[in-house]
């Protein structure tokens, strides 16, 4: 699995696994799209799931000694900002000041953390079902989830507090 290259102004930030390189490990890179050149690259034993990225960090969920981490790196010379414990998952989402990190199992959860000193702010459980991939916009958090019956729901969370607004109707 090649993660989706981001393009952040004069950069791009590039993941792989580790099936696809030499060395048996997977690897963050900066690429300096003026030059056309590899600004840095960071090696990790494992990648997990999507990757994300502000002007200033790149989030990624990596493996390492201490189990799964969701780190982030400083994009000007890829140093490890904060490195926190979390859950297997896919959607990370990067957004006014925030990193949305999706945890898949052992049981669905949404957590907000502070996306300069990784502190965790507030944790959504669901109590429907299986939540998907959350959107931000206008301080708001969007999270398409699925209930028990299969039905789709869409609910909407406060960016700063993780308190439900409301719930749009069945779509």
């Amino acid at each position: 699995e090649v993660h989706p290259p981001l393009a952040l102004e004069d950069r791009a930030i590039v993941a792989t696994t580790p099936f696809l390189t030499e060395q048996g490990k997977a690897w963050i890179a900066c690429v300096d799209l003026q030059r056309g050149e590899l600004a840095r690259k960071v090696d990790r034993s494992r990648l997990e799931g999507d990757i994300a990225a502000t002007r200033e960090f790149v989030y990624a969920r990596s493996m390492n000694k201490q189990g799964l981490r969701l780190e982030a790196l400083a994009v000007r010379d890829g140093r490890v900002r904060f490195s926190v414990e979390v859950e297997c998952g896919g959607a990370l989402v990067a957004a006014s000041g925030r990193v949305l990190a999706l945890e898949e199992f052992p049981k669905d959860r949404l957590v907000c953390l502070d996306g300069s000193t990784g502190k965790v702010l507030w944790d959504k459980n669901s109590r429907y079902g299986r939540f998907y991939s959350p959107v931000v916009t206008d301080g708001e958090v969007l999270l398409p989830a699925e209930s028990p019956q299969g039905a789709p729901l869409l609910q909407r969370l406060d960016l700063d507090t993780g308190r439900k607004l409301d719930r749009a109707p069945e779509a």
